[in-house]
């Protein structure tokens, strides 16, 4: 099997069958994983948001909260309910990344670039993890797929296909924006379609997309622009260059997208720049204009800041079928040495990357297992609430309690409370004065004037406000420490504290 190159399969084989093929593998492994696993905070941080509809939300827009509503709303709420459209959205973005390798190359091209996809580490969680990446990565390569059609077809509708996807993927996540640094480049690099007619359906495009993405201005205006503040001034760091981020971020972006495959593609946008600019070829300049600006974007700023392991994932989408075009379709070989080595890294970390994921897979359903140990994040949960839901029932049988409240400290502990212990009324430490994020806001009407409350901690994140929050209740006393087990190892330890009477007006 390593000695066979994809350069070699036939022009004439059923690529697009292989490709649905493939998607509808991984629909299924991402499915059961799904329904295996319990929910990651950050997960179940976005499910409380679905649980009160707003117009958006102090961290991000409201479009991944939305479709976990709705799915929920249908299906009820459970684990795989709330990843429904995490699973779907990752479906048809194989599908589509197919399609438009398929019309600017070949069903060839289209196939590998699925095939590179799927054998990103990333990309395989994100098919599982719902958070607002999921929609972002869909609805930017829809918008990609919609500006091609519309440069290609020269039909209106498209443009205003184009306003729609741009609208929903800023209402994934305000990433999205760069889509339009992508739209204005392409135009001004291509003699063809630098005209007024292109820049004033672009224009149309824009008002679109801020008809779309209204909700989150609405929302912002009436919350001081709170969510915007959020997402800029705390980015906003020194210029002092750092080594460390910088280095980490290369690492970091090699170790999510397999390292054979991540040096092969970086070759590949060496390679595509140098023909875009000899041949003038709108397809290179199509794909390079929808990768370049993300990744010299986050590059940069990883010279003074951390950028996190997600943040790129929109730039990767075109830049896979470039990678699949530069080294599977016709183009010149610039250096061959180098390029044979780099289709080798290629073809290599595919091969290599799809059985790991698979075998990972396995490995996480073993007793004893290496993987295992490194999902404690998807863990225990449903094991803490038990513990949790077996001191409030002991306490309200002896009529130390009556109906209870849980307050969870930090956000994310928060937020699985309110996930696995539904029964009660679960929410964060935000009336005590702390920041929990969009707790803040979510649940300031919530009654909890006058209830006794279980006060659930963390004791790798130990609560230093105990004072403070003493001081919102009558007394208080704190009811020992819980470690918390599954399959047989613990994973974490939880304070858990008895709190009488909220005084909380």
């Amino acid at each position: 099997m390593f000695n066979f190159s994809f350069i070699e399969l036939s022009p004439t084989s059923n690529f697009r069958n292989y490709a649905l093929l493939t998607a509808l593998v991984s629909l299924l492994i991402h499915s059961f994983l799904a329904c295996s696993l319990q929910l990651a905070s950050q997960e179940a941080y976005y499910w409380v948001w679905s649980t009160v509809p707003s117009l958006s939300y102090y961290d991000h827009p409201p479009l991944s909260s939305w479709l976990i509503g709705i799915s929920t709303w249908i299906f009820g709420t459970n684990e795989f309910t709330v990843r429904l459209p995490a699973i779907l959205l990752s479906f048809c973005t194989t599908l589509l990344l197919y399609q438009l390798g398929k019309e600017l190359f070949s069903e060839k091209i289209g196939f590998i670039s699925v095939l590179i996809y799927n054998a990103t580490i990333i990309f395989h969680v994100k098919g599982i993890v719902i958070d607002p990446d999921v929609p972002l990565i869909f609805f930017f390569l829809l918008s990609v797929y919609c500006f091609h059609r519309a440069i290609k077809t020269n039909k209106t509708s498209w443009w205003f296909f184009l306003g729609i996807s741009t609208g929903l993927t800023l209402l994934s996540k305000y990433t999205g924006i760069m889509l339009f640094a992508s739209y204005v480049i392409y135009l001004l690099l291509n003699p063809e379609k630098r005209n007024l007619r292109n820049f004033s359906l672009l224009f149309l495009v824009g008002i679109i997309s801020l008809i779309v993405f209204a909700p989150v201005i609405i929302w912002n205006y009436q919350n001081d622009w709170i969510s915007f503040f959020y997402q800029s001034t705390r980015r906003a760091t020194g210029f002092n260059f750092s080594l460390f981020y910088f280095l980490g971020y290369f690492a970091s972006q090699a170790g999510i997208m397999m390292p054979f495959i991540y040096v092969a593609m970086a070759y590949a946008l060496y390679c595509a720049v140098i023909l875009c600019f000899k041949s003038r070829d709108n397809n290179l300049l199509l794909l390079l204009s929808f990768a370049l600006p993300t990744i010299l974007l986050f590059t940069f700023a990883s010279t003074r800041t951390w950028v996190k392991l997600n943040w790129l994932l929109p730039g990767y989408l075109t830049l896979i079928i470039l990678s699949a075009a530069i080294f599977y379709g016709s183009y010149p070989i610039i250096k061959e040495k180098i390029h044979r080595k780099m289709l080798w890294s290629l073809d290599f970390g595919i091969k290599l990357g799809i059985p790991l994921i698979l075998l990972a897979t396995l490995l996480l359903f073993l007793p004893f297992s290496i993987i295992k140990d490194t999902t404690k994040s998807l863990n225990g949960w449903k094991e803490m609430s038990e513990i949790i839901s077996t001191e409030i029932e002991k306490r309200k049988q002896s009529g130390e309690l009556d109906e209870p409240f849980v307050i969870g400290y930090p956000y994310k502990l928060a937020a699985e409370l309110a996930f696995y212990c539904r029964q009660y009324d679960a929410t964060s430490s935000y009336f005590m004065g702390d920041n929990t994020r969009a707790f803040n806001y979510l649940h300031k009407d919530l009654n909890i004037k006058g209830k006794d409350a279980l006060f659930v901690v963390e004791t790798k994140r130990p609560y230093h406000n105990m004072v403070i929050a003493a001081s919102h209740f009558e007394s208080y006393e704190k009811l020992g420490v819980f470690p918390i087990e599954s399959n047989g190892k613990k994973i974490r330890e939880i304070e858990l504290y008895l709190m009488r009477y909220n005084k909380t007006p």
